[in-house]
Parts: C-alpha cells; sequence; structure tokens
C-alpha cells in the first residue's frame, strides 16, 4: 500500500483527528514563496528523509546574516530596475522579475522571524496517510493534494522502546529512526543534484548520534490512529490535572 508522510504541531492534532487534513497554505509553504493552497505529504520513508532536509538547508540559507545579505542584494536590484525605469519603459519580463523579487523579499523576512530551525519546523509529529489517490506527485518528497484527508486515513508514527516499553512521538526521533533504517547510500545512489547530495550528507553527519539512539536496535515503529492517539492524550491530561 502507498504510504505518505505529513508533519505537523501537536497543537494542529484534535482539530485533525476532527475534520481530517485541511489544504492550507501555512508558514513554511509561505516561506518558500509557493502559492498553493494544499497538503504536502513524502512519498515513504526515504523521500521524508529527504524533504526534512531540503527544510533545513532552505532554512539554514535565508536565517540571519545570510536572510539579511540576500534581502539586501534583492533591493538593489530593485533600485537598479527603478533607475533603469527613469530612462526607459520597462519590458515585461522586467515587471515579472520586480514582482517576483518582491515576493522573495517578504518571505525571506518571513523566515527571519523563526528564532531557529526547531520553531520553523514546529514542534510536533509524523503523520502516516494511505489509501488516498488524488495525489500529485511530479516530485516525490513533496507531493500534495488539494482534497480534504478524512481522519480515518490518517495515522500518528511512534517509537515504542524494545526494553522499557516507552512511548516516544516527537517528529525528531521519528526522523531518527527513519535514518537508522535507510543508509544514506541508497538515498544518494539515486541523486545526481550536487546541492542535494551536500544537504544528505550534512543531515546524516548531524544526526549521527540520534540515529545510533533511535534506531531499529533500540526501537521499533507503530502507527496509531489518529482518534484514538488524541483521545488517549486527552485522557492522559485530564488525569494530570487532577493529581
Amino acid at each position: 500500500m502507498t504510504k505518505y508522510y505529513h508533519i505537523t504541531s501537536y497543537e494542529n492534532l484534535e482539530s485533525i483527528s476532527q475534520k481530517g487534513l485541511v489544504p492550507s497554505r501555512g508558514g513554511r509553504t509561505r516561506s518558500i514563496g509557493d502559492k498553493r493552497n494544499a497538503i504536502f505529504l513524502s512519498l515513504g520513508i526515504h523521500n521524508a528523509i529527504l524533504m526534512y532536509g531540503t527544510l533545513l538547508y532552505h532554512y539554514n540559507s535565508y536565517a540571519g546574516n545570510r536572510g539579511l545579505k540576500a534581502i539586501n542584494f534583492y533591493k538593489n536590484k530593485i533600485n537598479e530596475y527603478r533607475k533603469m525605469a527613469k530612462i526607459t519603459s520597462l519590458n515585461q519580463n522586467d515587471i515579472v522579475e520586480m514582482e517576483a523579487i518582491t515576493e522573495a523579499i517578504a518571505w525571506i523576512k518571513g523566515i527571519m522571524e523563526y528564532k531557529d530551525f526547531s520553531e520553523y519546523i514546529g514542534n510536533g509529529v509524523y503523520l502516516t496517510i494511505s489509501g488516498i489517490t488524488d495525489i500529485n506527485s511530479s516530485d516525490e518528497k513533496d507531493c500534495y493534494t488539494t482534497q480534504i484527508i478524512s481522519p480515518e486515513k490518517i495515522k500518528v508514527v511512534l517509537l515504542k522502546n524494545k526494553k522499557t516499553g516507552e512511548i516516544l512521538d516527537n517528529m525528531e526521533q521519528i526522523l531518527a529512526y527513519f535514518m537508522s533504517v535507510t543508509p544514506m547510500k541508497s538515498i544518494l545512489d539515486n541523486i545526481h543534484n550536487v546541492v542535494t547530495i551536500r544537504i544528505i550528507k550534512d543531515l546524516y553527519e548531524s544526526k549521527l548520534n540520534d540515529i545510533r539512539y533511535y534506531g531499529s536496535n533500540n526501537f521499533e515503529i507503530e502507527e496509531v490512529p489518529i482518534n484514538l492517539y488524541v483521545n488517549k492524550n486527552q485522557k492522559f491530561d485530564e488525569i494530570s490535572k487532577r493529581i
């Protein structure tokens, strides 16, 4: 069965358990200048890793001083077009490029509002979705649908400690497990883009300790229907408040 993965924040889970995944244009989507109103998915674990690495690279490319340098570069380009416009009429291509540069400045400023990558990507979980067919998948790490995905097709990915039975759900821990069962070479064998190769190598290097700890030697993967996950956590929260 075809399986897709989707990252979402903890605060969204109750709504998703009731309404499903609803197409939207969230902060991460706006931060890459993407105008699609959709639900974004990655096909399989391999592409979930690629998507995480791509988001991390994009954030690092425009956060902090790099973002300031990019904004200054784009502002200078706009000034050049304005000077040109005083001498002669801009053609349609020039106008389109000016609009694109203006939009780029806006989404770079959006990225710079996040204090770090953890805040950018959000504190949350991996969802897995099966049984859907209306998927646009020209890029398997960045598939999308414009249709609502019902709760019945959505599960939360969990890790279970083989020795203690402890259950973990955070996306960073899940990602480390994904990487532990996906050798870096198996991803790089199908990639020819130099930048993407560097992204994946850097990601595996930075996550090495987590990969070792959260790997299949210590943990096993589980998937729980989102309604069951939310109900169990709500009951736990209610009990905690009484104590």
